[in-house]
């Protein structure tokens, strides 16, 4: 314990006379914090990169004369999730297509929905990121905080004794270690609490942008509506059933 003392004094002296509860405090609020900046870097990356390249593909499509065939288009959304989204969109497409020499062409291809009902920021980035528990994370790094203060405190009152006065100016020195103390273990927990809030909300705040242009890139890509020749064929078919009747 010692060497771990010395060197946290090397960060600042003030915590090499730390101990007890407050100093397993400090460390866990510590190991906390840095538990989720390596997460939100690995995984952060992770989504940040799918997220990144798909758009960029999507937006070089949108760039070709013609609808592109959804089938193609599909070979962009090679991993999960993204892949059983785009499965799920591209069974709304309606493609329009003309008989020719003996086969049909593909002339049009129209969107039913918007693609943000299914490429959701929930399934594409809150639920890969954990948000469910870092948004409660800086309330548990304050309340572990407010452990540390009371801890701190109670430290330092121990060692206290009122009567005699000798006893009590000898007190002093202790009491105000342990209000030290105290004040780190809190002061540690609120500054790394504000740093995940500002930190989480930051990143959030820029996937969700974009996947925004990710949604808006494959609206894009393809006409909404049904149109005048789906609804053409709508109403004949319509008419030979009623025929047959």
């Amino acid at each position: 314990m010692s060497g771990l003392t010395d060197a946290l004094g090397l960060i600042h002296p003030s915590l090499t006379n730390l101990h007890g509860v407050a100093l397993y405090v400090f460390l866990l609020v510590v190991l906390l914090t840095a538990i989720f900046f390596v997460g939100y870097v690995i995984q952060g990356g992770r989504v940040w990169w799918q997220i990144w390249s798909t758009l960029r593909w999507v937006r070089t499509m949108g760039r070709d004369p013609g609808p592109p065939n959804p089938d193609v288009v599909g070979r962009t959304f090679r991993r999960e999730p993204l892949k059983h989204l785009w499965d799920e969109y591209a069974d709304t497409l309606h493609e329009l297509r003309k008989a020719g020499s003996g086969s049909t062409v593909l002339t049009e291809v129209r969107a039913t929905v918007p693609a943000e009902s299914m490429f959701t920021r929930e399934v594409l980035v809150d639920s890969r990121l954990f948000d469910d528990f870092t948004r409660h994370l800086p309330g548990v790094l304050t309340g572990l905080g407010i452990i540390g203060t009371f801890a701190g405190l109670l430290d330092g009152l121990q060692k206290f004794k009122p009567t005699p006065i000798e006893a009590a100016v000898n007190g002093l020195g202790p009491l105000l270690l342990g209000v030290q103390h105290a004040f780190i273990a809190s002061g540690t927990a609120i500054a790394c609490a504000m740093l995940v809030v500002f930190t989480s909300r930051l990143v959030l705040a820029y996937l969700y942008r974009l996947v925004e242009h990710l949604t808006h890139a494959i609206d894009s890509l393809y006409s909404t509506g049904a149109g005048e020749e789906y609804l053409a064929r709508l109403v004949i078919v319509m008419c030979k059933w009623i025929y047959r009747l």
